[in-house]
């Protein structure tokens, strides 16, 4: 039976306190003070250096989610909380943590602001943009990069079992962060060799193990000089710029390939029709904290028509992250 319009409504008005719930627990490293066995509020609250009573209100709101499990012997986990651990393979606590961070959260907040002006809450509370601000705060600039390694947890092993890079001798991974996507390329295609471009304390902060087919690029994609190489990745980058500095960005390496070199934006793409889809959330995100915005597959497309990369096909992967392919002709 469908929900009725008011419990939809109240649902939707409460979920950000569900939400928050999650990323203070994550914050606090709760997840990682829980076993195989169960464990009351109060042993949790005193690893973690927290009001006991407080976080038995915060799990049980999350229990009632689906994250967590209670019962008289106390919380344990259930396969959603072991997420929140920071030790699981596909943890995504980093992530709960960048979102729930002080930056990102006061500029959610902001959202009415956008709403009136088009303009970031995060210029709007903080006077700069996300990635200045980051540039200037390493401690928050790390968590942001541990989150979007956790990220790629999820969506590298889609990318490899969708694509095969293997007839590319040069790849260059843009804005590659860590270098988690482009080493595990490299690891699959033993004949090609990476250049991963980031700025100078990305690269900094990420030291990826010496390889001698890795060239580490520090440079920013708006002023310096990019790689030449036969095939670019720009995983979850375009979806950070609104649509002139994307076509800049895009422009940039048309100029810098090789003929036939291939260009490759992996995104989540919006869906075309109205349905549920976390990418619209994420969309908001764009909005309201890093003046980006999320897109269809039609509109990256056309991004990539305006400077001058014929597009060439999408490829689906099962993580719902696109490879969305041109070529420089």
């Amino acid at each position: 039976m469908p929900a009725a319009p008011q419990e939809i409504l109240l649902t939707t008005i409460m979920a950000h306190l569900y939400a928050r719930c999650v990323q203070v627990v994550a914050e606090a490293g709760v997840a990682d003070h829980l076993e195989d066995a169960p464990k009351q509020a109060a042993e949790l609250a005193t690893a973690t250096g927290v009001d006991a009573d407080a976080l038995h209100r915060i799990l049980r709101s999350l229990v009632s989610w689906g994250i967590f499990e209670a019962s008289p012997d106390g919380y344990s986990h259930n396969d959603a909380s072991r997420l929140l651990r920071s030790d699981h393979p596909a943890s995504l606590r980093a992530y709960a943590r960048m979102m729930g961070s002080d930056w990102q959260w006061r500029s959610i907040g902001a959202l009415g602001h956008a709403l009136k002006t088009g303009e970031t809450g995060m210029r709007h509370i903080f006077g700069e943009e996300s990635f200045d601000y980051l540039s200037r705060h390493p401690a928050q600039s790390a968590i942001f990069n541990e989150a979007m390694t956790s990220r790629a947890s999820i969506d590298l092993p889609a990318i490899l079992e969708a694509y095969d890079f293997s007839r590319f001798p040069v790849i260059a991974d843009i804005g590659g962060g860590q270098g988690k996507l482009l080493l595990a390329i490299l690891d699959r295609c033993p004949q090609s060799s990476g250049v991963l471009f980031d700025l100078p304390h990305v690269l900094d902060a990420a030291a990826p193990p010496p390889s001698d087919r890795l060239t580490l690029a520090p440079g920013d994609f708006f002023r310096d000089p990019l790689p030449a190489a036969d095939a670019y990745l720009l995983r979850r980058v375009i979806h950070d710029w609104r649509d002139e500095p994307s076509i800049a960005i895009l422009a940039a390496l048309r100029g810098a390939a090789k003929p036939g070199a291939h260009v490759f934006l992996l995104e989540t793409p919006l869906p075309e029709g109205p349905e549920r889809n976390p990418v619209k959330g994420l969309d908001i995100v764009m909005l309201a904290v890093v003046s980006g915005r999320e897109r269809t597959i039609a509109q990256y497309q056309a991004l990539m028509e305006s400077a001058g990369l014929r597009y060439l096909a999408t490829t689906p992967t099962r993580s719902g992250m696109a490879l969305i392919e041109g070529v420089a002709d």
